[in-house]
This record gives structure tokens, C-alpha cells and sequence, in this order.
């Protein structure tokens, strides 16, 4: 009983969820409910962003892409496959700005989530190059593969992908953003300290008047003021994590991160997409008792983009399907395509919803969880902050790093 009721916690906020995604799919089509709908974050340029968008050479990770490249937005798809990733990115290179934007530009960059030898790559070559990072986007994802899966580290395939690899990239990433900031605001502060005072001159070298005294100390009062001011208002890197209303079933899964005691495929991708939500709240605790005069203000969001028309989502179907109903194979395929462009989300849409995340104040959506579009609770189990700390500490030991100062 204890198990049964996350998982169909979970089915009925799929079913909701399709539910929605009809009306969704209807208003897209009418000008004026999807006028309505429509947010104000859509409508901003970025020109001069700099954003990594991860699994960006298909489906959701690419759609995302190309709204950030279209905003002025320089994107970086980072992507496993480099025929696919620089074919996206050629693709996406050419596309004309939104009106008042620049021209975005894209690049492609080599990751495969299944290596964190091949992480720790990319984080260092990005580093290197000494880059500002404004939105990290941990889209790339496997979904339920029918048969447990290892990589290359030794670990369950949907876990480390999903979760582990993504959290050691956000670690590496933002630890030297961090630092980049600090190091910068401390020349800052030093280079304001050791500008001499200026003094009013007067007909007498020796006398100041009253007037003169105060108005210096306006004068470095005010400009005390514009220095507190400019290094409080560092701005930071939005981390956004992809996950899933299946996020319901994941403390199933809880005691056997690694499927060691037996192999599911639903509740294993569940406990990888609870992880985000509570790797994205955990990131936010430890970005909120530190500085943000000195280390910038870094936020992070998790967001379910909704059930989505990918290749993703259709195959995890069409497998339940058939496991559900083996004497209907031949009909579950044909049914289920007839039914997706209904009760799935279009990319297109569901890129709008990450859009959001991405880009709306930090103060609406920072250490939050967002369904769709929208701000949501996500299961209680994902907001309990010791199980942050927990999963915390098993990703360092995991991936043998140890915890920047600026994130400890």
C-alpha cells in the first residue's frame, strides 16, 4: 500500500495533466485565448545571455534552444552526439531574430551525461575560457529504457543521465562563476577603498566651510551607496532542472537509488526526476546562506514541461501499451498516434514553459517548482531539506568532488 499510492499519485496527475494539454492544444489554434495565455516573459530579448541548454539537438532541448536564440541569446547545445548536436546547430544558426532582438548566435559543445569523465571535459573546457554563464538548462534525459542500464561509472543509466551528471555540471559551472564574481567584487571593493577623498577648494587653503564638509560627505555617501548598489545587483545564472509529475512515484525508489534490488523502469526514471526538484531546492538553500554581494544572485527552478510529443514520451507509451495490453500490440501503436497530437504538448509549447523558467525574476521562482507554466507544490517528499543535504553528500561521494566553499 505504502508504495501503491505515490505511483498512482503520479498516473492521476498524467491524467490531469493530458487532460489539460487539450485544452492547451485547442487555444493554440484560437489568436485570442492564446493571446490571453500568453506571458510577459515571452516578449523579452537577451542579447548577450550566454546559455548552456543540455539534450538541445531534439525535442524539448532543441525547441528551448531556439526560443533563447531567437531572444539575441548566445546558446551552447550540449549535446552527445556531435553529427546530430552540429546539425542542430547549423539549423539553428540562421534563424532571424524576434523584432528588437539581435541576432542570437549557436554553438555546439560535446557532452555525454553517461561519462562524468566526459562532464568534468566540458566543465573545464567551458571554464577555461573564462565565460560568464547566465541560464544552465539540465534538459537531456532517457526515459524508462525497458531493460536496467549501466554506464560507464557503474551506475544506473537514468540516474547518473537524469540527475548525478547534471548536478556534477551545475556544481563545476557554478562554483567557477562564483568565484569569478567574488574574486571581482573584492577588486571592486578594494580599487573603491583606495580612491583618495576629494575636498572642495576655497579662497584659503587651510579653511573649509561647513557647506563644503557636507556636501563631500554627500558626495561619498552617494557614491558609497552606487558601489553597495552596483556590487548588490551582480546578477547571477539561472539553474533550471527538468522534471516530471511521474516525480510523484520517485520515494519508491528512495531506498534503492541504484535498482540493485530489482529493476523498474517508471518508478527508476521517477527517482531521478524527484532528485531534480530536490537538487534545484538544495542548490537555492546553499546559494541563499551566502552572499549575493559577493557571489552574485544564482537562482534555480525545477519545472515539469508537461507531457510532451517527443520520441521520448511516445516510446515510454507505446512500451506501456504493449506491457499492459500484450494481446493489442498490433493496435496499441496506431491508437496511441492518433491520440498523442491531442493530449501531448507540442516542444514548441512546452520550450514557452521553460522559457519562464529561464528567464522570470528570480524573487517568483527561485528554490520553486513549476508545472508547466505555472507555480506548483511538487510531492512533499521533495521539500523536506535534510533529504537535500542527503542526496547532497551521496552526489559528492559519488562523483569524488568535494563541495566548493562558495556552494558549502
Amino acid at each position: 500500500m505504502g508504495d501503491f499510492v505515490p505511483i498512482l499519485t503520479a498516473v492521476a496527475s498524467g491524467t490531469f495533466d493530458s487532460i489539460e494539454n487539450v485544452f492547451i492544444n485547442i487555444a493554440r489554434h484560437v489568436p485570442l485565448l492564446n493571446n490571453l495565455r500568453r506571458r510577459k516573459e515571452l516578449d523579452q530579448c537577451l542579447s548577450g545571455k550566454v546559455c548552456i541548454v543540455t539534450g538541445a539537438n531534439a525535442g524539448i532541448g532543441y525547441a528551448t534552444a531556439r526560443k533563447l536564440a531567437e531572444r539575441g541569446a548566445h546558446v551552447v547545445l550540449a549535446c552527445r552526439s556531435e553529427e546530430r548536436g552540429r546539425q542542430a546547430a547549423k539549423e539553428l544558426s540562421g534563424l532571424p531574430p524576434l523584432p528588437g532582438c539581435e541576432p542570437g548566435q549557436v554553438e555546439f559543445a560535446q557532452l555525454d551525461l553517461c561519462s562524468l569523465k566526459n562532464v568534468r571535459a566540458f566543465t573545464k573546457s567551458f571554464n577555461r575560457q573564462g565565460r560568464r554563464l547566465d541560464v544552465l538548462v539540465c534538459n537531456a534525459g532517457i526515459m524508462s529504457p525497458a531493460n536496467k542500464l549501466v554506464t560507464e561509472d557503474g551506475l544506473e543509466m537514468q540516474f547518473q543521465v537524469n540527475f548525478l551528471s547534471h548536478w556534477l555540471l551545475a556544481h563545476e559551472l557554478l562554483s567557477e562563476q562564483r568565484k569569478r564574481r567574488a574574486k571581482a567584487a573584492k577588486k571592486n571593493h578594494s580599487s573603491s577603498s583606495s580612491k583618495p577623498n576629494r575636498k572642495s577648494s576655497s579662497s584659503s587653503s587651510t579653511a573649509l566651510t561647513t557647506a563644503s564638509i557636507s556636501g563631500s560627505s554627500m558626495q561619498s555617501s552617494k557614491a558609497a551607496a552606487a558601489d553597495a548598489a552596483a556590487c548588490c545587483s551582480l546578477e547571477g545564472t539561472r539553474l533550471v532542472m527538468l522534471s516530471s509529475l511521474t516525480h510523484h512515484a520517485g520515494s519508491v525508489q528512495w531506498g534503492d537509488k541504484q535498482s540493485a534490488n530489482g529493476y523498474n523502469p517508471f518508478t527508476s526514471y521517477a527517482l531521478s526526476k524527484i532528485c531534480n526538484i530536490i537538487m534545484a531546492k538544495e542548490f537555492q538553500r546553499r546559494f541563499d546562506r551566502h552572499d549575493s554581494c559577493r557571489y552574485g544572485h544564482d537562482s534555480a527552478v525545477a519545472i515539469h514541461p508537461g507531457i510532451v510529443h517527443t520520441h521520448l514520451a511516445t516510446g515510454f507509451f507505446t512500451q506501456t501499451g504493449h506491457t499492459a495490453l500484450p494481446f493489442m500490440k498490433a493496435l496499441v501503436a496506431p491508437i496511441l498516434n492518433g491520440l498523442y497530437p491531442l493530449l501531448l504538448r507540442t516542444p514548441e509549447s512546452s520550450a514557452e514553459a521553460m522559457l519562464i523558467a529561464a528567464t522570470a525574476p528570480a524573487g517568483k521562482v527561485a528554490g520553486r517548482y513549476m508545472h508547466n507554466d505555472r507555480l506548483s507544490r511538487p510531492d512533499k517528499f521533495a521539500e523536506e531539506p535534510a533529504r537535500g543535504v542527503e542526496l547532497w553528500d551521496l552526489a559528492v561521494a559519488l562523483t569524488g568532488v568535494a563541495t566548493d566553499a562558495s556552494l558549502a
